[in-house]
């Protein structure tokens, strides 16, 4: 049995498509993006400080975007220290 084992190479069972995959070196500095215009990086853009959307989508009444927008009555309640205590502890306190 060892003479035939020996005979016998290994062959995986796992084909991959396209061969053996060489790892590329690849360096640390910032290139633009393939299809950025003009080949400008992120940021780099002249004569814009910030972005602007000239037609901004405005809530229909009654709608809000946000919940601290919303009345008191519909916002988050501020959390309790007795409360914060029992989270942190992990029911530790607590005997059933």
């Amino acid at each position: 049995m060892k003479a035939f084992s020996r005979l016998l190479k290994h062959i995986p069972s796992i084909k991959f498509v396209g061969g053996p995959h060489v790892h590329k070196a690849t360096s640390g500095a910032v290139k633009p993006h393939p299809m950025a215009p003009n080949g400008q990086l992120p940021g780099s853009a002249s004569g814009t400080t910030s972005y602007h959307n000239p037609n901004p989508i405005q809530p229909a009444e009654g709608e809000y975007f946000s919940r601290s927008e919303l009345p008191l009555r519909f916002r988050y309640k501020a959390i309790k220290d007795s409360e914060i205590d029992n989270v942190l502890s992990g029911g530790a306190e607590f005997v059933y």
